[in-house]
């Protein structure tokens, strides 16, 4: 990038000959942009709440900061022609001077991708308060990086360090890396793949039969997963073995399903029919109960102390809690209706005979 603007030097007054009176008036001229400029992007900043995006907002907010000192290195690059220094000198603060203007550039994208992605989470959740962040942070993360990485070697190339060297020192230096580090590197694609797959997010229950694992996620990140299970002790799992285990995530099920065995005394099998009707006929009429999935009441069982009747269906909601609410009403609601019929519940029971011997009578 060649910035070499000492023709400017020709528009100024012919009565400014001396260096300083030069360098003082540029250096002027530079503070009143940069206050203009800070001062149009304030107020643009202001009047950008107004427009329907968060990312323009987010581009002005992170364009205060580098561009006024944009504006000052711009100032003071125009300055280095009046300088009385040698030009070996000079050619060693262009150099500085152009770096500096790609670093202000790759500051200004870095602080954009921050505060827009920042911006961006807060005005969907504003409308979803379940939408899931861990996508947009995660590409975030992995935008910053690369533009640290970008910073770096500018700068690095700027101290006249090969990059191309520093490439294939970095390569090789990676392998080795990578064989000291592999649980770290498998944990950091593990978590990849979730960002990626979304087998969860933030917030929902999930649970593992192959290892005790069970509660609800509260943090995904490059490397650890962290999981408050319902005691409310945190567990912090790597990300690599859920490339290994099965995992459940039941806030994902669209029912819950109600599994209930009804025993009735053996003396109740003429009032079994009647029972099983009319059940049947209170979850066809429960909004609680979906009516789109099985839905099965059955005498399927004469055992030795009771009569089975099994109730197989499923429910709305998928809540803990609105499901305990709705399955004890849904007792209560078949109580009544075992009572009404005149039918009891079974309790165990056994029978006891007793074997009367004759008693031989007295001599």
């Amino acid at each position: 990038m060649n910035t070499d603007l000492s023709f400017v030097a020709d528009f100024l007054p012919p009565a400014l000959a001396g260096w300083p009176s030069r360098v003082a008036l540029i250096l002027c001229i530079t503070a009143v942009v940069a206050l203009v400029i800070n001062a149009v992007l304030r107020r643009l900043h202001r009047g950008a709440h107004w427009l329907p995006g968060v990312w323009d907002d987010a581009a002005i907010d992170a364009a205060r900061g580098p561009l006024f000192w944009l504006v000052w290195v711009i100032g003071l690059g125009l300055t280095l022609p009046h300088w009385p220094i040698d030009d070996g000198l000079v050619a060693h603060l262009w150099t500085a001077h152009n770096t500096v203007l790609n670093v202000l550039f790759l500051w200004f994208l870095y602080r954009v991708f921050d505060r827009g992605s920042r911006a961006h989470v807060e005005s969907k959740r504003a409308q979803d308060p379940r939408y899931d962040d861990s996508s947009v942070y995660a590409m975030a993360r992995v935008l910053r990086l690369l533009i640290l990485i970008a910073i770096a070697l500018v700068v690095l190339r700027s101290l006249g360090i090969s990059i191309t060297g520093a490439l294939a020192f970095g390569g090789i230096g990676g392998i080795a890396v990578g064989f000291a580090a592999k649980d770290l590197l498998s944990n950091l694609f593990g978590g990849l793949m979730i960002f990626i797959e979304k087998p969860f997010v933030v917030g929902d229950w999930v649970r593992s039969p192959d290892r005790e694992i069970e509660g609800t996620v509260k943090d995904i990140g490059w490397r650890l997963t962290q999981i408050e299970t319902f005691d409310r002790r945190p567990i912090y799992v790597p990300n690599a073995i859920f490339n290994t285990i099965v995992l459940e995530n039941p806030s994902r099920m669209a029912n819950r399903r109600l599994s209930l065995q009804l025993r009735l005394r053996l003396a109740d099998l003429p009032r079994v029919e009647a029972v099983v009707t009319d059940i049947k006929a209170l979850l066809d009429a429960s909004d609680d109960i979906d009516h789109e999935q099985t839905l099965m009441v059955n005498f399927d069982a004469i055992g030795e102390s009771a009569l089975s009747i099994s109730i197989y269906a499923f429910t709305r909601t998928t809540g803990w809690a609105a499901f305990q609410d709705c399955k004890q009403q849904i007792l209560f609601d078949i109580a009544d209706i075992v009572e009404r019929q005149g039918a009891a519940l079974a309790l165990p029971a056994r029978e006891l005979h007793v074997r009367q011997e004759a008693v031989p009578a007295p001599l």
